[in-house]
């Protein structure tokens, strides 16, 4: 696919640079201002689960949050059985997602105690998820650590911004400190810590915030279809869809990745990871110049 990186988006070009009216609004960056970055997605890009360890991964999510729902205590009537409550608000978080709204696990245990008339420890189920992600067996993507190495090396800042609607992503970050990532990582956007999730801009421009960038010297590398729109909405120079990872899980598939992101006619298409520097090189205003 021809690289077409350096063409700037009008605000209606295939994608509105405006945030969804539910969103809390926030700025965007200065056009002008800032040092050249580079985010990425982490499921699917820098991290993943091979596509039957990721359906037992995404069962067990589930499971976790009826075990816990009960085991707690009736305080009330209940609209929902604590399997039903819990399911529907999950997939109820994941829909949200994809309109740029954020709802944390703890929020979606909440609800769902509320709906199943149950008292529950929040900070139990979050623990539990995160002792979840710790034991699962994520993989590095091939190419990852010498990409972000070499990315740094070129003096882009690196950011990340990561949709976590079942886990939360500090959990996910101990793994890719683990890995030899989290060093190459200026500035962290984990949806379920902020009020936004990919596509909306604000989650992008929070991350350039915290790298001294703005969006028109920042590309947005992921696996998805939120990774391409939030990119264009958030203003940026471009984005970079990336298809080297084995297939997804089949809860994945049904539920989440659902658009074929390839429609969207992503700037850049990568196969490998390594690609990226190279592809930066050629398309930002690199600080060390």
């Amino acid at each position: 696919m021809a690289n077409r990186l350096t063409k700037r988006w009008a605000p209606n070009d295939r994608g509105s640079r405006h945030a969804p009216a539910s969103s809390p609004r926030t700025s965007a960056p200065r056009a002008s201002s800032g040092i050249p970055a580079v985010t990425f997605d982490v499921w699917h890009t820098l991290l993943y689960l091979e596509s039957t360890a990721e359906d037992t991964y995404n069962r067990r999510q589930t499971e976790l949050g009826e075990a816990i729902l009960e085991a707690s205590p009736v305080v009330g009537a209940a609209t929902r059985s604590p399997g039903e409550a819990f399911r529907s608000v999950f997939l109820g978080a994941i829909r949200a997602a994809e309109l740029g709204r954020s709802v944390s696990p703890a929020r979606q245990i909440a609800q769902a105690a509320r709906l199943s008339g149950r008292r529950v420890d929040t900070a139990s189920y979050v623990a539990q998820l995160e002792g979840l992600v710790a034991s699962s067996p994520f993989r590095l993507a091939p190419g990852a650590r010498t990409t972000l190495s070499r990315i740094s090396d070129l003096g882009i800042a690196i950011g990340v911004i990561a949709n976590t609607v079942g886990e939360p992503g500090r959990a996910l970050q101990r793994i890719l400190a683990r890995e030899g990532i989290a060093r190459f990582v200026a500035s962290w956007c984990w949806s379920d810590e902020l009020p936004w999730s990919k596509p909306a801009p604000q989650i992008f421009w929070r991350c350039l915030q915290g790298l001294g960038s703005s969006p028109t010297k920042a590309v947005h590398v992921g696996d998805g279809s939120a990774d391409i729109r939030g990119a264009r909405n958030a203003g940026c120079l471009g984005s970079v869809l990336y298809t080297g990872l084995p297939r997804y899980g089949s809860f994945y598939r049904s539920f989440v990745a659902r658009e074929d992101p390839m429609r969207l006619r992503p700037e850049h298409v990568v196969r490998r990871l390594g690609e990226v520097p190279s592809l930066l090189e050629r398309n930002l205003p690199l600080a060390r110049r």
